[in-house]
């Protein structure tokens, strides 16, 4: 009940009351007073109001000076509650407020959930505002008390927000980051073909050496060795694992096969010998992502190769022949690829790239040997897999 009802119940309840005269009070006054002053009954009933006027100003006065400390009291106890407790909860109200403000495009579902996830945790909890026991019977629509901390509640807001944004920022990062599993082919430019001299041996030699100035070499007239080196055939099955958004780091095995044809003309007879070399390779590449458009990718890759013979064929006229293997093959190569995804799922590559061989002291003679340095193309099926 506040002070205007409670003043005009205390109103209400004097206005009717009459407080009577003592017997031969108005006989006295009368006697007193001049006969030609007013009549008598205009008299009673002036003072008979102003009795009244003056029982009920009292009354009032009293009323007004023992209710109003009680009431400026518990005042100043609900203004300063509603100081405390009202900033937590319309920072809450008005995060939740803002967040709905939000254009569906700009507010992805996991932004959402993560929003709601994110002011559960960071909102402080908010706890039932105390009422005091003078005031419990206050009407409910009585105006809250206004407070000053909405730019405390937006700093706050736009934190939580710019973490979310940072945390999705991530996300569609991480996404982006794959493992592919790579099947490809891979074959050099050109045949390598040549031919030379048969060269004397040094026992024979010696007895023409007369005829010869110093050291020359002496090459046998009517032999001719050729041979022809086909282009190296590899098959390979990798695995690419991503290090960064850009970088990935690949390797697998590679079989490689090598096929070369010797001739050796002599003046009575040809031989011919067919040699295949069967190479088991572990490759080491870099690669980085240089530009990409939809479904369209363009890289760099970089890296190193390992290859063991593990199997070596050899034929003369048709007829099988023992051979040594050659020793491990050191190789180092680079390149430059583009690749289109039908789906995300599955791409298609071609990866032109040049390849340097080392020489590993053997006397085998094959591709390696023969052209060291040589340009390929490596085409492919690339598998994306969500890491």
């Amino acid at each position: 009940m506040n002070q205007d009802e409670w003043i005009k119940q205390l109103h209400d309840k004097l206005a009717d009351r009459e407080v009577a005269a003592p017997e031969g009070l108005w006989d006295d006054i009368e006697a007193a007073l001049p006969q030609s002053v007013v009549p008598q009954k205009a008299r009673f009933m002036t003072l008979r109001r102003w009795a009244v006027a003056a029982s009920v100003a009292a009354l009032l006065a009293t009323g007004v000076y023992w209710w109003w400390p009680q009431e400026a009291e518990v005042s100043q106890q609900v203004s300063q509650n509603a100081r405390t407790e009202t900033p937590q909860r319309t920072s809450v109200v008005e995060a939740i407020e803002q967040e709905s403000t939000l254009t569906p495009q700009a507010v992805t579902p996991i932004r959402r959930n993560k929003v709601a996830h994110a002011i559960e945790e960071k909102a402080p909890a908010v706890e039932e505002l105390p009422v005091p026991a003078a005031v419990e019977e206050e009407p409910q629509d009585t105006e809250p008390t206004p407070t000053t901390t909405k730019p405390t509640t937006e700093n706050t807001y736009q934190a939580i927000v710019r973490q979310l944004d940072e945390q999705i920022t991530r996300l569609s990062v991480a996404r982006h980051r794959t493992v592919n599993i790579n099947l490809y082919a891979m074959n050099g430019f050109g045949t390598q073909t040549g031919s030379n001299g048969v060269i004397m041996s040094p026992q024979m030699a010696d007895k023409f050496r007369h005829l010869t100035r110093g050291n020359d070499v002496i090459y046998l007239a009517g032999y001719e060795e050729r041979q022809k080196h086909y282009q190296p055939i590899s098959i390979g099955l990798t695995v690419g694992y991503p290090l960064t958004d850009r970088l990935s780091l690949s390797s697998g095995i590679v079989f490689t096969k090598l096929q070369s044809d010797f001739y050796y003309i002599m003046p009575s007879q040809q031989l011919r010998k067919e040699q295949r070399l069967y190479y088991l390779g572990i490759p080491l590449n870099l690669n980085y992502r240089l530009w990409a458009y939809k479904g369209l990718k363009v890289y760099a890759s970089a890296g190193g190769q390992a290859d063991w013979n593990i199997s070596t064929k050899l034929q003369i006229n048709g007829v099988s022949q023992e051979m040594a293997k050659d020793r491990m093959q050191w190789s180092v190569n680079g390149g430059l690829g583009l690749q289109y995804d039908i789906i995300p799922q599955l791409g298609l590559y071609a990866e032109p790239g040049v390849k340097y061989y080392f020489d590993n002291g053997s006397n085998v003679q094959n591709f390696f040997k023969d052209k060291p340095l040589n340009f390929n193309l490596q085409l492919g099926l690339r598998l994306n897999l969500n890491d």
